[in-house]
C-alpha cells in the first residue's frame, strides 16, 4: 500500500524508512551536480543483451534469486552493463543489504553518470540513512537526468513533506508529480489536500 513514506521506485521497488523529527532546520541546495557530459555509451553483444532481457523478466515476475544469479553470472562475463549494477543494487535494497545496495548504485553512476532511476535509489539509501541533504541532492540530479522523471518528484516531495517539513516545497513537488503520471495517483491528491490544510493551519 502507497503513502506518503512509501511510494514505488523502479521495478516496484518500495522506499522505506521512519518519520524524521520536526524542527527548525535550512533548507537542503538543489542545484544538481551533474557532469557535463555522458561517458560514452558502452554497447553490449546480442547475446548479453537477451541475457540481460531474461534476467529482467525474471525480476518482473518476482523471481528475486534466479534473477539475481542471472545478473551476476553475467556481470562476470561484462562488468560495464549499468544496468545489470543498477537492478541488483535494487534486489539489494530490498533485501536490506544497505551497503552491497550502496555499492552497487555507485558502480551503475560511475558508468551512466546521468542515469536518473540510479540517482533516484541513491538519494533513497541516502535518505535511509538520514543524509537528508545529500537525498535532496541526489534527486534533483535524478530530475536534471530527466525532467520526466516522475519518481524523483514523489520522493522529493516525500522528503520535503515528511522528513524536512519544507510543506510549500513539497506541494511543488506533490503537483509536479501528479502532472507526469499518466494517471494521477487519487492517494496523492488526498496528501495534498491535507498539505493544504497543514499548511493553512500553520499560516494561520
Amino acid at each position: 500500500m502507497l503513502n506518503r513514506s512509501t511510494s514505488a521506485l523502479l521495478l516496484c521497488l518500495l522506499l522505506a524508512g521512519c518519520a524524521g523529527q520536526g524542527g527548525q532546520r535550512q533548507k537542503p541546495t538543489l542545484t544538481p551536480n551533474l557532469p557535463s557530459a555522458t561517458a560514452s555509451d558502452h554497447r553490449i553483444s546480442p547475446q548479453l543483451q537477451h541475457e540481460y532481457e531474461l534476467a529482467i523478466a525474471l525480476l518482473r515476475e518476482g523471481k528475486t534469486q534466479p534473477a539475481q544469479q542471472a545478473l551476476n553470472a553475467l556481470l562476470e562475463k561484462d562488468d560495464r552493463i549499468a544496468g545489470a549494477h543498477l537492478n541488483l543494487a535494487l534486489i539489494f535494497y530490498r533485501n536490506e543489504s544497505l551497503d552491497q545496495a550502496r555499492q552497487s548504485v555507485e558502480r551503475a553512476l560511475a558508468l551512466s553518470p546521468r542515469n536518473a532511476a540510479a540517482y533516484n535509489l541513491q538519494g533513497t539509501l541516502m535518505r535511509r540513512e538520514g543524509n537528508f541533504d545529500g537525498a535532496a541532492l541526489a534527486y534533483a540530479n535524478a530530475m536534471a537526468a530527466d525532467p520526466n522523471y516522475a519518481p524523483a518528484y514523489l520522493n522529493m516531495a516525500i522528503l520535503f513533506d515528511i522528513y524536512l517539513q519544507f510543506w510549500d516545497d513539497a506541494r511543488q513537488f506533490y503537483r509536479r508529480y501528479q502532472q507526469l503520471s499518466t494517471n494521477p495517483d487519487p492517494r496523492v491528491e488526498h496528501w495534498l489536500l491535507d498539505l493544504d490544510q497543514r499548511i493553512a493551519q500553520q499560516k494561520g
